[in-house]
């Protein structure tokens, strides 16, 4: 028998569980009158016409008009630069690099300049523009400690280059952080950024640098994760009028590979929507900065132009100090000739075969006699065993002696 729709009447749902996961729409139960036995139909709610949502009133609020004679009407402020031909004011920058490479201890150091403002600044290198700016470092990698550690001498006193006055390290309470966003059902992100905004309006902070990204959102690595994770870092950013400066990690990076944006997690969806990105790698005691992207300043300091730094301890206190500009390429090379430079001297690796082949010396008096491990006599002897033209030069080498 064909159902008739006349003998039932709709109710009101308010439960969420009625809401269709595949199409997204309510499902009404239909009640017959004078009968419990409910059947449930899928209602189509019709959305309203394109020409009835949108008129002039509302799209005006979403595309705004500005010819050249309305623009010179407008009071337009013109970002200017703030840290040398890095990144204007406004901008959202992104340093990275592999774990170890110095990235922290370089980003608080120039937080700290930033904070000094120009005429007061003792950065050795990099220019600081505009005036002393209130900032602020959110820390989620390090704790207060570590930082003083680090610039504190033994007596208690700072490093002649920190700012005191306008710079606020923020030591970030981990633990309680994830107690208060458990509370909300926001996501971690949102409710973090919100938090966030509280201390930055009360301290009136400009400039905020965040150490790391990926501390602070879901996961960045896919399209997924990224793109809601940008658009509240943009929307961040513009609603508080500041700069924003992220620390990330990369994987670690082969020692005789140029860094790269592309050696950052989730890069293809970052790096559209950031103004600059810098890279910083560790070669050796020398830590080298690179200019990789470069939205609204002049490319600079690009491979072939990269700034060293070499980590200084003075009365137990450590900090980065300009060392010169360089090729990204040259510096790699050096690393390369320390590596060669490490290697044994090849007429001691046939020593410690011929005793360990040859006269069948016990390992413990190879051990004993040369300074090397037993790890090490295996790897001189697999070595020269799996490279031919090293066992010719071995046998060459060994009539000599005999």
């Amino acid at each position: 028998m064909a159902f008739d729709r006349s003998k039932y009447k709709t109710e009101p749902v308010s439960d969420n569980s009625m809401v269709s996961k595949k199409t997204g729409l309510k499902k009404i139960p239909l009640t017959k009158e004078g009968n419990t036995e409910t059947k449930k139909r899928l209602r189509v709610v019709k959305k309203p016409d394109i020409k009835d949502e949108f008129n002039r009133d509302n799209i005006s609020s979403i595309f705004n008009p500005i010819n050249n004679k309305t623009r010179k009407t407008m009071k337009i402020r013109k970002r200017k630069l703030q840290y040398d031909e890095l990144w204007k004011d406004n901008d959202i920058v992104v340093i990275f690099g592999p774990p170890g490479a110095g990235k922290s201890t370089w980003a608080y150091q120039v937080a700290n300049y930033i904070a000094q403002g120009s005429k007061n600044s003792k950065s050795e290198f990099f220019v600081v523009h505009g005036g002393p700016k209130v900032v602020g470092f959110f820390d989620f990698e390090d704790d207060l400690e570590s930082i003083t550690d680090r610039t504190q001498n033994d007596s208690g006193e700072d490093h002649p280059d920190l700012e005191q006055d306008n710079f606020y390290y923020m030591d970030v309470n981990v633990v309680e952080l994830w107690k208060k966003q458990a509370k909300v059902s926001t996501k971690p992100i949102d409710s973090l950024l919100f938090m966030m905004k509280k201390t930055i309006e009360d301290f009136k902070i400009e400039v905020v640098f965040v150490d790391n990204m990926t501390k602070i959102g879901e996961s960045i690595e896919d399209a997924r994760g990224a793109d809601p994770f940008i658009k509240a870092l943009i929307s961040f950013v513009k609603e508080l009028d500041i700069t924003l400066v992220l620390l990330a990690h990369t994987p670690k990076i082969d020692d005789n590979k140029y860094i790269e944006l592309n050696h950052l997690k989730g890069s293809s969806s970052i790096a559209g929507a950031i103004d600059a990105a810098i890279g910083v790698k560790r070669v050796n005691d020398i830590l080298y900065v690179k200019q990789i992207k470069h939205r609204h300043t002049n490319l600079v300091y690009h491979f072939n132009n990269v700034v060293t730094f070499r980590l200084e301890t003075l009365d137990n206190m450590k900090w980065l100090r300009f060392e010169c500009l360089d090729s990204e390429k040259r510096i790699l090379s050096l690393l390369e000739e320390s590596a060669k430079s490490k290697l044994p001297d090849e007429e001691f690796m046939f020593a410690i075969y011929r005793f360990k082949k040859i006269d069948k010396v016990p390992n413990e008096e190879i051990m004993e006699s040369c300074g090397i491990s037993q790890q090490t006599i295996y790897n001189y002897c697999k070595d020269i065993d799996s490279d031919k033209s090293k066992k010719l030069r071995f046998n060459k080498w060994l009539k000599q002696q005999l």
